[in-house]
């Protein structure tokens, strides 16, 4: 999920990830994955409030290869 910087502290994002995950859980989905990197501070700050927790290991092959920080929420 990435906002233009003109986006960006407006809550636009916390709003945009509340929704998809609400959409997430009505499509019977039960885990959100994504990938971010450590100087993402304020991304990652934002999943955290979102109860996405880090975990050890990919899932899956998303070819985002610089993406260091993995995170997961159980839904």
């Amino acid at each position: 999920m990435y906002l233009e910087p003109d986006l960006r502290d407006h809550g636009v994002g916390r709003k945009f990830l509340a929704f998809l995950l609400d959409e997430m859980r009505d499509a019977g989905y039960a885990q959100a994955y994504l990938e971010t990197t450590t100087q993402m501070e304020a991304a990652r700050h934002l999943y955290r409030s979102f109860n996405f927790v880090e975990i050890d290991a990919r899932m899956g092959n998303t070819d985002h290869n610089r993406c260091d920080r993995l995170l997961l929420n159980q839904l």
